[in-house]
């Protein structure tokens, strides 16, 4: 039996810049350029063999209008030529969360 490793994701973004849309793609293996605006938040799920583990992505899609409370410092991406380390705290702040491509 494979171990099933749990990758939490949220995306986070302006309004109608596509966050959906590479949800969409990424879940379905499809791509429409009609899709509804997100209202609140949506949830999605899929998983991926990766090895001998299978890696089941939990996806928060938000709407685009989370702001950051006052004092607080909004998230940055990590820099273009960051990498990931297996031992790294918080993959996702360091870059690539999987060694392996999710993305066919």
């Amino acid at each position: 039996m494979m171990a099933i490793r749990e990758l939490k994701v949220c995306l986070l973004g302006d309004t109608g810049v596509g966050k959906s849309s590479i949800v969409c793609r990424f879940v379905q293996d499809h791509f429409d350029h009609n899709i509804s605006p997100t209202i609140g938040a949506s949830f999605m799920t899929k998983t991926v063999p990766c090895g001998n583990e299978l890696h089941k992505f939990l996806i928060w899609d938000t709407a685009g209008q989370e702001r950051p409370r006052e004092g607080e410092t909004p998230l940055q991406a990590p820099p273009a030529n960051s990498t990931c380390s297996e031992s790294a705290p918080d993959p996702l702040l360091e870059g690539n969360a999987s060694p392996c491509s999710a993305f066919p």
